[in-house]
């Protein structure tokens, strides 16, 4: 099976060829995504390899149990290929030779439906106990916006 991954690097000037896989490791149950990320992390640094892959973001609660998320789909909570280390590759120039086609956006519920759940967002929002993210030191305030200046 042939499995390769390409990630750009714009600094680097090209792009980051990952391939011949040494694993691929793949989650679909919530409780096995924590023990998943330590295994890749324990063979990443063991191994030299490079993990190259996604969390979903059903998998969300496995991270914080006070997140509430979908049930997953078809996709993987969890999908990481583990690599040896990648090469820097010039991809082709893939510019289409012909017109890229228009598409006309149409919305999936209307202008009412829209305001509402807007609304029900902000109150959800303001109501939610505030809690300090890991990543940040302050917390923005929230500032209401009227759902009309929002959408066009």
């Amino acid at each position: 099976m042939l499995n390769r991954s390409l990630i750009q690097d714009a600094d680097a000037g090209g792009w980051w060829q990952f391939q011949d896989a040494r694993e691929i490791i793949t989650v679909t149950d919530i409780r096995d995504v924590l023990s998943a990320l330590r295994e890749i992390e324990r063979r990443v640094d063991r191994e030299g390899l490079w993990a190259v892959g996604f969390v979903s973001y059903e998998a969300a609660p496995a991270f914080d149990s006070a997140i509430r998320a979908h049930a997953a789909g078809t996709l993987p909570l969890l999908w990481m290929g583990l690599y040896p280390p990648p090469q820097l590759v010039q991809l082709p120039d893939c510019r289409p030779a012909a017109r890229i086609p228009q598409f006309r956006w149409q919305p999936s519920v209307d202008r009412t439906q829209y305001e509402q759940a807007i609304t029900t967002i902000l109150a959800l929002t303001v109501a939610a106990p505030r809690r300090k993210p890991r990543s940040m030191e302050r917390v923005p305030r929230l500032i209401p916006v009227h759902a009309a200046t929002c959408a066009a």
